[in-house]
């Protein structure tokens, strides 16, 4: 049955769903039979369109309505203290949590997606699995639309408890096991970085790279040169905080005393072990270097092998103490401070700042001996280059005991 209905002259007769007259012209009075058209209304009047028009406006208002929830680059978090963080995360309902923190149920979303997969070498941990137990580890929002889910410790494929944070892209860039990572001055930094505290170019220092070219000469014409301090020899040692709350703590001991070791070292242990060294480097024609080379050298290894066996993967909160509340804290330092093993990597630590400031001494009164290099610029590199090629030893030849130098130096 067909049906009279009322139309709203329209301009364009070819945009319209109805069929225009020979003249062109859309009639004022029409008779429907159609059933691809409907009506919808518009202000005081009512219109035809086509069904599949209508159909695709009302998919577009649902969309629209659903807003931030179906769009991720749009979603946030609430803003909040870390007190009604923590309560919301302990109190709140599931659908609660996920309208407080929309941007954080996306990334955690994401998250299970990428580790669910079976080609995927990433894995999520069991307390993370949940939404709440991820914002717990997250310990606190998502800062904003910028930041995602990052590994401060790239080589753990495993995103646990303690291995897992909020990063930006720019942090997440520099944080590729990919990056070409330069030390110098106790430091080590990727170009991008470099270019920044330097003030040259990355394509600069990139070219000068490739070419071969060495690493104090990476940055012969630095627009921002820095002067070494001994807060730059603490920052040589590994990038672990000092102790605080119920970590073990203990001062740099003073400078080398009567038996030419720093105090905390066993002398007659550290005097063999470099006896039989410097009598190794005799036998294959090489000088020997000094206690102060030599135990750096050591203790540099030894802080090395802790951090990486010990205190990575059993105390990484050290690196990430700002996500847990004071009780938290509390409770993990009690733990790691029973620990023998990072009693005595804080221990050797404090020593460690102690025989760097002997070195650089050391290095410096060699490098005022010498004829070339002359200007204290370049000295001063010189005795920097000096200081990080014992860090670089440590790395590709570790020793981490003084009675076995002699074999790893001859080796």
């Amino acid at each position: 049955m067909s049906q009279v209905l009322q139309f709203r002259r329209r301009r364009d007769p070819v945009a319209s769903p109805l069929r225009a007259s020979v003249d062109g012209s859309v009639p004022d009075v029409i008779l429907l039979s159609d059933k691809s058209c409907c009506i919808e209304r518009k202000g005081n009047s009512k219109v035809l369109i086509s069904k599949d028009k209508r159909t695709n406006r009302v998919a577009h208002k649902k969309r629209a309505k659903k807003g931030a929830e179906s769009n991720p680059k749009k979603a946030v978090d609430q803003r909040m203290s870390r007190q009604d963080f923590l309560r919301h995360v302990e109190e709140a309902s599931r659908p609660q949590l996920k309208a407080l923190f929309l941007k954080s149920w996306h990334e955690h979303q994401t998250l299970r997606r990428r580790t669910s997969q079976k080609t995927s070498p990433y894995e999520l941990h069991s307390d993370l699995w949940d939404f709440r137990g991820f914002l717990r580890a997250m310990g606190g929002p998502c800062p904003g639309p910028n930041f995602s889910v990052d590994r401060p410790n790239t080589l753990d494929f495993v995103y646990a408890p303690g291995n897992i944070r909020w990063a930006d892209a720019t942090t997440q860039a520099r944080n590729r096991t990919t990056n070409v990572v330069i030390p110098w001055r106790g430091k080590e930094r990727t170009l991008a970085e470099w270019a920044e505290v330097t003030g040259l170019k990355r394509s600069t220092l990139s070219s000068r790279f490739n070419r071969g070219t060495p690493i104090p000469a990476l940055f012969k014409d630095a627009k921002k040169p820095f002067a070494p301090t001994l807060e730059e020899l603490r920052d040589a040692v590994e990038a672990v905080p000092d102790a605080v709350g119920g970590l073990p703590h203990f001062a740099p001991p003073p400078l080398f005393g009567p038996d030419e070791w720093p105090v905390g070292l066993s002398a007659p242990k550290w005097s063999a072990g470099y006896r039989h060294y410097a009598a190794t480097a005799k036998k294959l024609g090489v000088r020997a270097e000094s206690r102060a080379y030599f135990a750096a050298w050591v203790l540099h290894s030894r802080i090395r092998h802790r951090n990486r066996n010990v205190i990575t993967p059993k105390y990484f909160y050290l690196t990430a103490r700002d996500n847990f509340t004071p009780e938290e804290l509390a409770e993990r330092d009690a733990v790691a401070g029973a620990d023998r093993d990072v009693h005595d990597h804080f221990k050797e630590k404090a020593i460690l700042i102690t025989v760097l400031e002997v070195l650089r001494r050391e290095l410096q009164q060699r490098v005022a001996r010498m004829r070339h290099p002359q200007s204290l610029e370049e000295k001063d590199r010189w005795v920097w280059f000096e200081l990080d090629r014992v860090r670089r030893l440590a790395k590709d030849r570790p020793c981490l005991s003084p009675q076995n130098a002699f074999r790893v130096f001859k080796n």
